[in-house]
């Protein structure tokens, strides 16, 4: 699923050589890195770490952490001629349904107000869905792929990564 209920994307890793041994490598340390974030449920299967998330982390897990928007995801390890690609996928159907929600009782909050105009009705809750859902979309985004880039600086032998 594209746009808003997933982000998406890949970092190529240029290796030249034999891959194997640096493409269990990266799996091993990227799945350890997520362990570390205590999600709510994680399975490694051959080439893939899938993670869950939880309904309520929002409610008590720190959003210092990395998974706290993110659902149901999966991070793949694939190598060919070229090197090697970790390409993700984070499921944030939760936080768009639950920044969605928050957004429509604000607005439906603002309409009852005494002296409501267009921009409180409108416009506001428009502005605090941008705020709430997109610029968390956005941190999560630059946050996960500095966690890939650590995973990676930890495999000496590679060269700096491609995102």
């Amino acid at each position: 699923m594209p746009f808003p209920f997933t982000i998406d994307g890949r970092v190529d890793l240029p290796v030249t050589g034999p891959t194997g041994d640096q493409k269990k490598q990266i799996l091993t340390l990227v799945g350890n890195l997520i362990v570390d974030l205590k999600p709510r449920h994680i399975q490694r299967d051959g080439n893939q770490i899938k993670f869950y998330g939880n309904v309520f982390r929002i409610a008590w897990i720190s959003n210092w952490n990395h998974l706290a928007m993110v659902g149901h995801s999966v991070i793949s390890v694939r190598s060919d001629s070229r090197g090697i690609t970790i390409a993700y996928e984070l499921g944030v159907v939760t936080w768009f349904a639950f920044t969605t929600i928050i957004t429509l009782a604000g607005g439906a909050f603002a309409a009852i107000m005494p002296g409501e105009t267009f921009s409180r009705i409108v416009l506001f809750p428009i502005g605090m869905w941008l705020l709430l859902f997109v610029g968390n979309y956005m941190i999560a985004l630059m946050r996960f792929r500095s966690l890939l880039r650590q995973a990676i600086r930890a495999t000496s032998s590679i060269d700096e990564p491609t995102v």
